[in-house]
């Protein structure tokens, strides 16, 4: 530092009233972001101005594994099964496959059906099949929004199953998640068939 030179200091510059009442809105603002998120069933980490870091979905699948009731393989296949599950209702879609097919009832009223929405309602027809009836028909009703979130998932259980067991309504879900990880690897196991028959 030059002789004679007054040292800078790191503490910021006071803000203005105006400037404030700003970041006051702001932080408003991003704190009911985080207020609404969590109310949809997601578990929010934010630092203390609510900016988010990661959003997580809170769901009795993320519940069962955090309990090492389900495996990594188990809850994968679950979170495998929504992403088809969002594809085939047109609510996430690919980069390919985007062309479009025609307007019919799969997806929303009026919106263009594409080949991606087509081949993961064929995929997931294929899967279903394979889970089983009755772990199929209850993995449908966990993954339908909010019905597995958990203040309702024992109540899905139970209009699915007709189990009242908190005990044994776990363990089927387990057995359903353990049949789908089965069903997806004879899932990929036909597709590597195919590809190796047509190279």
């Amino acid at each position: 530092m030059a002789k004679g030179a007054r040292p800078v200091s790191k503490r910021a510059a006071k803000r203005t009233p105006a400037e404030q009442a700003i970041e006051r809105a702001a932080r408003a603002a991003r704190k009911a972001e985080v207020d609404a998120l969590r109310a949809r069933g997601l578990n929010v980490t934010c630092d203390a101005g609510y900016n988010i870091i990661v959003t997580q979905r809170l769901d009795v699948f993320s519940l069962l594994h955090s309990r090492k009731s389900l495996t990594d393989t188990q809850l994968y296949a679950v979170r495998r099964l929504e992403q088809y599950q969002a594809i085939a209702n047109g609510h996430e879609r690919p980069e390919q496959s985007m062309d479009r097919v025609d307007k019919s009832s799969e997806g929303a009223p009026g919106q263009n059906v594409t080949q991606a929405m087509i081949d993961a309602h064929r995929d997931l027809r294929a899967i279903y099949l394979t889970t089983g009836g009755k772990s199929s028909e209850l993995l449908i009703a966990l993954t339908q929004p909010q019905e597995g979130i958990l203040t309702r998932w024992r109540d899905t259980v139970k209009h699915v199953t007709g189990e009242h067991d908190e005990r044994v309504q776990g363990a089927m879900i387990r057995a359903a998640c353990e049949n789908l990880g089965a069903a997806w690897q004879a899932f990929d196991y036909r597709a590597r068939e195919r590809k190796a028959k047509a190279a």
